[in-house]
């Protein structure tokens, strides 16, 4: 985590914010990309896709960071098998 000066304790932001931030940075992206008159459309495909990988990519490293996967020793509750058995309601 980064702070805005030395010594500081961390900055925590929530997953959810950045992944709003990093929808809202490939959406404007691609509106710029398909706004260009400058590129030829094989350029922009190229360019959409490059993006999109990005994307992706940055979005799992953020993913795998933030959310921790469950361990193999985890205690796992059954429940009990149900032993009354029920009954339609007009028998």
């Amino acid at each position: 985590m980064h702070t805005n000066q030395a010594g500081l304790l961390s900055i925590n932001i929530d997953y959810i914010h950045i992944n709003v931030l990093l929808g809202y940075l490939q959406q404007t992206l691609i509106d710029i990309l398909c706004n260009a008159d400058n590129i030829n459309e094989i350029n922009k495909h190229g360019i959409l896709i490059a993006i999109n990988k990005l994307f992706w990519i940055q979005n799992e490293f953020f993913t795998m960071h933030y959310f921790i996967p469950l361990k193999d020793d985890t205690v796992i509750i059954q429940t009990p098998p149900l032993t009354k058995k029920s009954k339609c309601c007009w028998m």
